[in-house]
């Protein structure tokens, strides 16, 4: 038959961590009986004496604190309210939208377009003036040599 645990924290009775050592449990309930104990102050509560009796007793005894630890864990944890919330993520990465284009940006950005085609296409003629003049010099050159054919042998 499983053994009944106060309603209370233990731990938090004998203000302890719970990975206190059982040196330390022990020092902090004979701290907190001289305190509390009612043959030693006539004001104390007679309540808080029995609570830091039973958190002793169950504390200092490695079995019933290794029973204690086990329920303590799983109550807490279904003691523990659902969030109301679901935890925010971060969201996933993602390109920053562009703002939208209004009709004043969208004339802008084709007036830009239309310069930057106009320049690429004076570009173009200017390098297809200098293909077709470096072709001609080419062809003339050819033509003059072929009127020098003066054979030496």
């Amino acid at each position: 038959m499983p053994e009944q645990f106060p309603n209370f924290d233990l731990y938090e009775e004998l203000e302890v961590s719970p990975r206190a050592s059982a040196e330390v449990i022990q020092a902090a309930y004979q701290r907190l009986a001289r305190l509390h104990h009612p043959d030693v102050n006539s004001g104390a509560d007679t309540g808080r004496m029995g609570r830091l009796n039973v958190a002793y007793e169950i504390l200092s005894d490695s079995l019933k604190r290794a029973d204690y630890d086990l329920r303590r864990t799983r109550s807490s944890r279904l003691r523990q309210a659902p969030p109301s919330e679901p935890p925010k993520q971060a969201p996933p990465h993602k390109r920053p939208t562009p703002p939208p284009v209004t009709a004043a940006a969208f004339a802008a950005k084709a007036k830009a377009a239309a310069a930057k085609a106009k320049v690429a296409a004076a570009k173009a003629a200017a390098a297809a003036a200098k293909a077709a003049a470096a072709a001609a010099k080419a062809e003339a050159a050819a033509t003059k040599a072929e009127g020098d054919d003066t054979y030496t042998a």
